[in-house]
């Protein structure tokens, strides 16, 4: 897949909520939202339940490894 094709599936992650886009920006200048490139972003999953479950973390184990 080329880098356009990825657009359209970024976007309707993004609308449900699940990725949020980090914006590339230059830290020289203030405010740092003047300073964004749209183009240049790092994708950041949102969903807890997703997350666990890619890392295949379970509540059992994260429960025995709580110390009290």
């Amino acid at each position: 897949m080329t880098g356009k094709s990825y657009n359209k599936p970024l976007d309707l992650l993004v609308t449900a909520r699940i990725i949020h886009k980090i914006m590339a920006c230059d830290v020289t200048g203030l405010p740092l939202k003047a300073t964004t490139n749209q183009k240049m972003f790092k994708a950041i999953l949102l969903d807890i339940g997703l997350t666990s479950a890619l890392l295949k973390l379970t509540l059992q184990e994260e429960m025995l490894n709580v110390k009290c």
